[in-house]
């Protein structure tokens, strides 16, 4: 066995082999990770706002009266919003109807086995 560093124990010959992970090193792992995710997750926080930067710049001022192509626009949005919720409400419903029909399917089920 050879020491390399951490707690890691390398078996076998010339050194190669597997490592042997104590819980120093699993905390050491964690640890680093944990700051890696934490500096990918800020990167994107950094580049979302960065986004929201360059849209917002186009934006017309809120006292400025709407063109009638923006009103068109601002309508067939907000009816699309609208039919998108009515459509995931009419999922959800169907979701619900299929847990109480397998629910349903499994008594019967278990009853005929029984």
């Amino acid at each position: 066995m050879i020491r390399i560093g951490h707690g890691d124990v390398v078996n076998g010959a010339c050194g190669i082999g597997m490592r042997k992970r104590t819980r120093e090193s699993i905390i050491f792992e964690e640890s680093v990770m944990s700051v890696k995710n934490a500096a990918n997750d800020v990167l994107a926080a950094v580049a979302v706002m960065q986004h929201a930067r360059q849209a917002c710049a186009n934006l017309s001022p809120l006292g400025l009266p709407m063109t009638e192509a923006q009103l068109e626009h601002r309508a067939r949005v907000i009816a699309a919003v609208v039919q998108a919720s009515r459509k995931l409400q009419q999922l959800r419903d169907r979701a619900v109807s299929l847990e109480h029909a397998l629910a349903r399917f499994r008594a019967r089920k278990a009853e005929l086995a029984a």
